[in-house]
């Protein structure tokens, strides 16, 4: 009987943990990205990859092949998502940046 009151009272101090946590969240903000890349067939899923891990599914996405003077053809790449925050937003964009083959990446946030 011990036991289970103990237990009772850690499962409170964890639900008003959360409830603190809960409040000092913010809204989340809408996130534009715009990235260049070298036409490749797996560019996409990569790029996508980075808001998959994230459990985020964009807003909007899109993508279309168009002529560069210097790199022959390249992939332009829009998306929006709701992201946690602004900082959070600029970290993923880093990360795609970092992609092989991923020539400029633009995050502007709300």
């Amino acid at each position: 009987m011990l036991l289970e009151v103990h237990l009772m009272s850690v499962l409170l101090v964890s639900s008003q943990a959360l409830a603190a946590d809960a409040a000092v969240e913010t809204d989340p903000v809408l996130a534009h990205f715009r990235l260049t890349a070298l036409v490749d067939p797996g560019m996409l899923p990569r790029i996508l990859e980075h808001f998959a891990k994230r459990s985020v599914v964009p807003e909007r996405l899109l993508a279309r092949r168009a002529p560069h003077q210097e790199e022959g053809d390249i992939l332009e790449v829009e998306a929006e998502a709701l992201m946690r925050d602004s900082d959070n937003a600029q970290y993923v964009g880093r990360c795609m940046a970092q992609i092989p083959g991923v020539l400029s990446c633009v995050v502007l946030t709300d």
